[in-house]
């Protein structure tokens, strides 16, 4: 089996990232029917993706997860915001390693404050 490779997000991800978005919201709404029928998951990542930087877990040519987060400067100062579609992952394990890449970046980029939104299936930790 390939090893994991964890590099920055880009346009050839996108679709990868649909579908493992697409997955975790149908896991989603099984503990939780009553979540909005979503259809268009690629559109949810390309509007995430509007002056977002991030990481991307690559096993071979496949995506098994993503981490997007958006740079803002308001009240709270500079900052990186992910949303609910900023990210989704075939294994939670990945979190981390997706956070660190996609973090180190950030912090070079003098983002020292991040705010991201991690969803978690019951059980998954």
């Amino acid at each position: 089996m390939d090893e994991v490779r964890v590099t920055a997000f880009g346009d050839n991800h996108v679709a990868g990232a649909a579908s493992l978005l697409a997955a975790r919201h149908a896991a989603h709404q099984k503990v939780e029917p009553l979540l909005g029928n979503v259809t268009d998951f690629k559109a949810q990542v390309e509007r995430e993706r509007e002056d977002a930087t991030g990481a991307v877990a690559l096993r071979g040519d496949e995506v098994i997860g993503y981490l997007l987060g958006k740079h803002r400067d308001d009240h709270v100062g500079p900052h990186i915001w992910s949303h609910v579609a900023g990210s989704a992952v075939a294994d939670q394990d990945l979190v981390s390693q997706l956070y660190a890449v996609a973090a180190e970046r950030w912090v070079c980029e003098g983002l020292r404050r991040h705010f991201v939104y991690l969803p978690m299936l019951p059980g998954s930790l």
